[in-house]
């Protein structure tokens, strides 16, 4: 048990390092992306800093960081749920073929946007508000602030409306952890060797864990 408490805090803590690390190129990417006509990423950062201060590069850093602890515990639950589903045995994990693996991880990847899709549009729009840092605003009230959009999204759409774009986050997503988890399973056999040693097993586990989450937060 303490061994899954260890492997799981260190899950979240490389994730939102990852997080905090690239957060300010994924603020200046999506200002390139919805700006009309060319501009550079140098030009990008410059505005962001001189106009909306050096705060505006951490912009809808919100959401991602809170929900990295319940991505994980979604992704490995459902995942756990999967395989002992397809393989009708309790400690399944260790019996699934790599093809098993990779349908396990799509309904992983499947359930988890149930948390991705919110957050994920909830820190685009915020990253796409430009707000002069010389306007003051009350907590809350900032177009720039996740609780805004937030406020904003549900006005206008409904609860409903936070799972915009759904469907295409479950396309982009689900078939990626189903390769996830087939990199995860078949480099923890390979470099295991088999062997049985629960050390080895939970050190080589969380190393692969570890540097496949970084990708993940990445996207």
């Amino acid at each position: 048990m303490a061994e899954s408490v260890d492997d799981f805090v260190a899950g979240i803590v490389g994730g939102v390092a990852g997080l905090v690390v690239g957060h300010p190129f994924d603020v200046i990417k999506v200002r390139q992306q919805t700006h009309h006509g060319q501009y550079s990423i140098g030009r990008a950062a410059v505005d962001l800093v001189q106009k909306e201060g050096v705060r505006s590069l951490f912009r809808g850093i919100g959401p991602p960081v809170f929900g990295v602890g319940g991505l994980n515990a979604v992704l490995f639950g459902t995942y756990g749920l999967a395989a002992r589903m397809l393989t009708g045995k309790p400690h399944a994990r260790d019996e699934l073929t790599l093809g098993q693996s990779y349908v396990a991880g799509t309904v992983a990847g499947i359930a988890c946007c149930t948390i991705t899709a919110p957050t994920e549009l909830l820190k685009c729009r915020a990253q796409a508000a430009t707000v002069a840092k010389s306007l003051p605003h009350k907590a809350g009230q900032s177009p720039a602030s996740t609780l805004y959009q937030m406020r904003a999204v549900i006005r206008d759409f409904g609860v409903l409306g936070l799972f915009k774009g759904w469907w295409v986050t479950v396309l982009r997503d689900a078939p990626s952890f189903g390769v996830y988890f087939i990199t995860y399973e078949s480099l923890k056999r390979r470099l295991t060797n088999g062997d049985p040693d629960p050390d080895t097993v939970l050190t080589v586990s969380t190393d692969i864990r570890l540097i496949c989450h970084y990708g993940e937060t990445r996207e």
